[in-house]
């Protein structure tokens, strides 16, 4: 049987970048209900939204990737690359918004982004020992951000209010395991610090 201790540890990489994940999980609630109250929301104006959410996702994976090359290569690397992925994504959709980019591309653009996602955070999660605590927390935001992009995959003619509505419904979710994850690994760093 696993000590207390051993249950709740968090590396040191995520106590101390406790902050983005919170930063990350905020702006994930708030695309949530912007997506969900706001479902007459022009394409172009959801594309915007998309590739910025999308882009600051990218650069905190791509922050976070580097700084866990110390505890182990394989979870950094696919870290890395998910968001080296979302930050060329993000600029992908940030040069097309104005030139008339297909509703199909932005789709399927979308339900790669969160299939590739939810992959490599199912994979990281049984893959990096640091990840024992939170394990189910990844694996049910990775399941679920696999569900959201094969949704979306699978009616990409939905450029609608229930595409809408399924991308806001998975990222309050996700937003706020999030912020829970990131507010357990501050208080880790504070016990800590004591």
């Amino acid at each position: 049987m696993a000590k207390q201790s051993e249950v709740y540890m968090f590396d040191e990489h995520t106590k101390n970048m406790w902050w983005v994940l919170v930063l990350t999980g905020l702006l994930s609630v708030i695309f949530g209900f912007v997506a969900i109250i706001w479902p007459g929301i022009t394409i172009g104006v959801l594309a915007l939204l998309l590739a910025v959410y999308i882009g600051i996702t990218g650069i905190a994976d791509i922050v976070s990737g580097i700084k866990k090359f110390s505890t182990g290569f394989f979870a950094a690397a696919l870290t890395l690359l998910v968001g080296l992925l979302f930050l060329g994504v993000s600029v992908y959709l940030l040069s097309n918004i104005g030139s008339g980019l297909a509703v199909m591309t932005l789709v399927l653009l979308i339900a790669l982004s969160f299939i590739v996602r939810g992959v490599v955070a199912i994979v990281v999660a049984f893959a990096d020992p640091d990840y024992r605590a939170t394990r189910w927390l990844n694996v049910v935001v990775g399941s679920l951000s696999v569900l959201a992009g094969l949704v979306v995959a699978w009616y990409p003619s939905a450029a609608t209010l229930a595409w809408v509505w399924v991308i806001g419904f998975f990222a309050l979710v996700s937003g706020a395991m999030q912020i829970g994850l990131g507010f357990t690994a501050k208080d880790h760093l504070e016990k800590g610090k004591k």
